[in-house]
């Protein structure tokens, strides 16, 4: 007698993407993917091309000018363990003019803390 051969139902497979990052590491906080690479200024991150931006835990905000977010970059540490970079700031509208990054319409100028590894958070909260 021949074994049935049993099929997934790939409509109802759990998401895991929208809630790990690095290859199954949980992010500690929800977080806006951005690249930078593109940066305008020394504080300033392009963020997105439209006004809403999908976090990592699968949430989709809208942007408006003044809302905190918080990004980050997937990026291994000196070890070739996960170590996301990540910051924080609030979204503002696209202005000037340069020669590249014109498609997007909201940046994030990143606050005072800059940009860090995840695991140099870890260890301020430690102490």
């Amino acid at each position: 007698m021949q074994k049935p051969t049993i099929k997934p139902d790939l409509s109802k497979t759990f998401e895991w993407s929208k809630y790990f990052t690095n290859a199954g590491r949980a992010m500690k906080q929800p977080r806006i993917p951005v690249d930078f690479n593109e940066m305008l200024e020394s504080d300033l991150v392009l963020l997105s091309q439209t006004d809403f931006r999908t976090d990592s835990s699968g949430a989709t905000i809208h942007l408006s000018e003044g809302l905190l977010v918080h990004v980050y970059e997937e990026d291994v540490g000196d070890e070739g363990c996960p170590d996301n970079l990540i910051a924080q700031g609030k979204a503002e509208k696209r202005t000037g003019d340069s020669s590249w990054g014109n498609s997007a319409i909201w940046c994030c100028r990143i606050d005072g803390n800059g940009i860090r590894h995840e695991s140099e958070l870890a260890e301020w909260l430690r102490i």
